[in-house]
């Protein structure tokens, strides 16, 4: 299969083809339905008699899928291919956005989120597939680490948006118009050409040893980057007299300052393609930003802690590039399909859980247990992932 061209040519310098900007953006119209719940949950609470714990679960919902069953998405994807799974992802996105928007009540609301997180789940396991298939010769692991910022990009775009569109016209309005931008990513993908898979990519695949190793690895991640970002508005607020502006920005900031790690991978180049170890990077991903959590507790002026979040963001985005980044690296034949799926299910997981988690420490230890247990939590992700860095140093390809 030759790799797509599209805007790469003349001097193989684009950071991305046509093809996988494409689905990118797909990836960031799917993450943006995470976003724009929360902002908008006040309006939609009263308008259909929504709790508070229906509300949690509206905004929940849509991870659910990955969490139960995103190994098994995967190889359902390679039955339907991946190319199809995508476009029906967003069909399905579409759907789910417009039924919310005209949802009469609290029940069709959160089965038309239902049918939302189907669309989310598509993407997620059919996405990074097509970008390692699409990525010239030794670059799928660069384009796989730009790929994993998706979530925090298009958060930070739901949740602009749907809040701003919100305040003019109404919290319908707002979910009506995202539907109508993955119709439009639908249609602006119309005349892109998805790659299709290697012989025997229909077959259904179970992920390696390595892969599942470094899923869960990844998922103690999500647990103590979810939990931390979801409880930090709560403790700016409460425990550092910040105003509740104030927290929500300085928390949207935090999670936007992932995306630089995304360039710790494109730097390394051959270095990552040759399966060289990564260890020193991981330490640091996974250790210091737990760490740099316990001086919060200390009385710090609010722009040095301030600093101190968004740094401590910034260093942790590295991890989640270069786990995406070495996906074909998980498995004997580079095929990314079933390392995808463990990785998808096991963040979905961590994501669920980390909230909640986390609270439940804070309501029993105060914030510093929170902090230990989200140490405790990152040393395990460590000790998994630098178990996977070893074999692929070791042996490269395994």
């Amino acid at each position: 299969m030759r790799p797509d061209r599209g805007a790469v040519q003349k001097r193989g310098m684009a950071l991305l083809t046509r093809t996988q900007a494409w689905v990118f953006l797909a990836g960031i119209t799917a993450a943006a339905q995470i976003g724009k719940m929360p902002p908008l949950m006040p309006a939609i609470g009263p308008g259909l008699g929504l709790g508070l714990v229906a509300g949690a679960i509206a905004i929940s919902l849509i991870e659910i899928g990955g969490a139960l069953f995103g190994s098994r998405a995967a190889r359902l994807a390679t039955r339907l291919t991946e190319r199809r799974t995508l476009r029906l992802a967003l069909v399905f996105l579409a759907l789910g956005g417009f039924g919310q928007a005209l949802a009469p009540g609290a029940g069709a609301l959160l089965a038309f989120r239902g049918v939302e997180a189907l669309g989310y789940l598509g993407v997620i396991v059919s996405a990074p597939v097509l970008i390692a298939r699409a990525a010239p010769r030794g670059r799928a692991g660069q384009a796989l680490a730009i790929w994993s910022t998706f979530v925090a990009i298009g958060i930070a775009l739901g949740a602009t948006l749907a809040g701003g569109v919100a305040d003019l016209w109404g919290w319908r309005t707002a979910l009506a118009l995202w539907a109508a931008l993955a119709c439009a990513v639908l249609a602006l993908g119309a005349r892109v050409r998805l790659p299709s898979g290697a012989p025997g990519a229909a077959e259904a695949r179970r992920p390696s040893r390595r892969a599942v190793i470094a899923a869960l690895g990844f998922g103690g991640f999500t647990c103590f980057q979810v939990g931390l970002l979801a409880l930090a508005p709560q403790y700016l607020v409460g425990a550092r007299g910040f105003g509740v502006a104030g927290a929500g920005l300085l928390t949207g900031l935090g999670a936007l300052a992932t995306v630089t790690g995304a360039a710790a991978p494109l730097l390394l180049g051959r270095r990552l393609a040759r399966g060289s170890s990564l260890a020193p990077l991981l330490a640091a991903a996974l250790l210091l930003p737990p760490l740099a959590v316990f001086p919060f507790f200390l009385d710090l002026p609010r722009p040095l802690l301030a600093a101190l979040f968004i740094g401590l963001n910034m260093v942790s985005g590295i991890f989640p590039a270069l786990a995406f980044a070495r996906l074909p690296q998980l498995s004997a034949d580079g095929d990314v399909t079933a390392s995808n799926g463990a990785i998808a299910q096991a963040g979905a997981a961590g994501s669920l859980l980390g909230p909640p988690v986390f609270a439940a420490c804070v309501s029993l230890g105060g914030w510093q247990a929170a902090a230990g247990v989200g140490l405790a939590v990152s040393c395990l992700a460590f000790a998994l992932s630098l178990r996977v860095d070893r074999e692929i140093a070791a042996g490269g390809r395994g």
